[in-house]
């Protein structure tokens, strides 16, 4: 009776470790998501550990869609992702936070090196034939408990619109 007990836990424990994984994964990249990036900022917040944030938006999507199918847009989207992927540092966290949105957490370094870190993918992207523009925030440790959160649009972006809040993420609209 033992024993089939323990088999029975052994695949309750498989099955839960299974359904996690798919509830942080994004179905279509295999890229973490919303929820798993959400929580991947926390633990940065709540180890005091600052970071950059780069969002980016793949260009073009609509007319892949438009002019050449939905499954062809899809395929676009797993491209830019393993590609992405495949263009950051191990410490580095990529997830697919939308439909051709994605996000990514790096070491903080200085919104200048942030913003060059940007550029480079977005190059590096469009040369591939996966275009994706990019705006950049950059933490910084400000005290015990508070962080400064600077945004900042990439060249691509609207040019000269920057904000700063501090504590925890917020929304901040150029």
């Amino acid at each position: 009776m033992g024993g089939l007990l323990g088999w029975f836990a052994s695949r309750d424990r498989e099955l839960v470790e299974r359904l996690r994984v798919l509830a942080e994964r994004d179905f279509l990249t295999g890229l973490p998501n919303t929820r798993a990036f959400e929580a991947a900022i926390a633990r940065r917040f709540e180890a005091g550990i600052p970071f950059a944030l780069l969002l980016g938006d793949m260009d073009g999507l609509k007319g892949i869609n438009d002019s050449q199918g939905h499954a062809e847009g899809n395929d676009a989207l797993r491209r830019l992702a393993l590609m992405l992927g495949s263009s950051l540092r191990p410490e580095d966290e990529v997830a697919r936070v939308g439909g051709d949105e994605f996000a990514v957490l790096t070491v903080s370094t200085p919104t200048d090196e942030a913003a060059a870190l940007a550029a480079k993918l977005e190059g590096l992207l469009a040369r591939r034939g996966s275009p994706i523009t990019f705006g950049l925030a950059v933490s910084r440790r400000t005290g015990r408990t508070r962080f400064r959160f600077t945004a900042r649009p990439t060249s691509a972006s609207t040019p000269g619109s920057s904000c700063a809040v501090t504590g925890p993420p917020a929304a901040c609209i150029p």
